[in-house]
């Protein structure tokens, strides 16, 4: 498994936007990819975003993710479902309605 380094950014109502920096729908923009992974262990989900409309890890792929400051172990987890713009982040809802996000650093 790769290990990649992560910025946590809490968690996100995929219902109305908000999260700890505002309305997510109006942080990133668009031009943006989100990757869906079910964590190692527990089975929870989160998400990891990352600029651009390609998904950094494709579906199947399993990564170990650190923190972006202290490098430690912040989850292994592997990508269930990717989607770019704001519409694909919404369509996450299926899954679960407030989730943990994340972007690469």
């Amino acid at each position: 498994m790769r290990d990649s380094y992560i910025a946590p950014c809490g968690k996100v109502n995929l219902e109305t936007g908000k999260f700890a920096y505002g309305d997510i729908y109006d942080f990133w923009g668009e031009d943006t990819t989100y990757e869906l992974y079910r964590v190692q262990g527990t089975g929870r989900l989160r998400v990891v975003a990352t600029a651009g409309m390609k998904p950094l890890c494709p579906i199947g792929e399993s990564r170990v993710f650190r923190h972006d400051q202290t490098g430690k172990e912040v989850f292994r987890g592997k990508v269930i479902e990717t989607a770019s713009s704001n519409a694909g982040l919404k369509s996450f809802m299926k899954h679960q309605k407030v989730i943990a996000i994340a972007t690469y650093k």
